[in-house]
């Protein structure tokens, strides 16, 4: 017996979603979940979520002195860091610390799947990969991150995060819901295109 997996909408009509986010919100998508949800006998559904992260000043600084071959400091481990989802609105700055991940959801909060981050990226779910791209990626279980209203989140320090734990980046992204049938890849890609 085979299991079919049904994307919600073809490649195309992805791509045309995604162009059609950046043509009215004048950004590119660099957030993808990809929830795949089961719909009958041996039938998976996927659905991809689109969304936007600002790198922090934190951020900055971490990939500046990654670059520059050095360490960053221990309250900086984003390469371990950890993906946490938030159900109430915020507008992502640059200043922004854990504080500012309003309506936070700890059930969501997950660790950086093996081998990333990488790039480019091969896996083909992440629409908005790339070779001048970084990307993250988180892979939930049905039983981990069950939440309702999903808005947004960010990747903190490796650390159990307080008020001014340090975040690597903060995104909003399209309202969606994660339920215990079904399992999530979230994508967060950081580019450098220079002028």
């Amino acid at each position: 017996m085979s299991l079919t997996i049904l994307e919600a909408e073809s490649f195309k009509q992805r791509l045309e979603r995604m162009y059609e986010y950046q043509d009215k919100r004048h950004k590119w998508p660099n957030i993808v979940a990809v929830r795949s949800r089961p719909e009958g006998r041996n039938t998976i559904i996927k659905e991809s979520f689109l969304g936007n992260n600002i790198v922090t000043n934190d951020g900055d600084i971490y990939y500046s002195i990654k670059g520059a071959g050095g360490s960053p400091a221990t309250n900086e481990n984003f390469i371990q860091g950890r993906l946490e989802l938030r159900t109430s609105s915020a507008t992502p700055a640059k200043a922004d610390t854990y504080a500012q991940i309003t309506g936070v959801q700890s059930t969501t909060r997950h660790a950086i799947d093996a081998g990333y981050p990488k790039t480019p990226d091969t896996d083909t779910d992440n629409t908005a990969g790339g070779s001048k791209i970084v990307s993250y990626r988180y892979s939930y279980l049905t039983s981990e991150g069950n939440v309702n209203g999903i808005l947004g989140g960010a990747i903190h320090d490796n650390a159990s995060p307080v008020s001014g734990t340090k975040l690597l980046c903060h995104f909003t992204i399209s309202t969606f819901d994660k339920t215990n049938s079904d399992t999530m890849k979230f994508f967060c890609n950081h580019s450098y295109l220079g002028a």
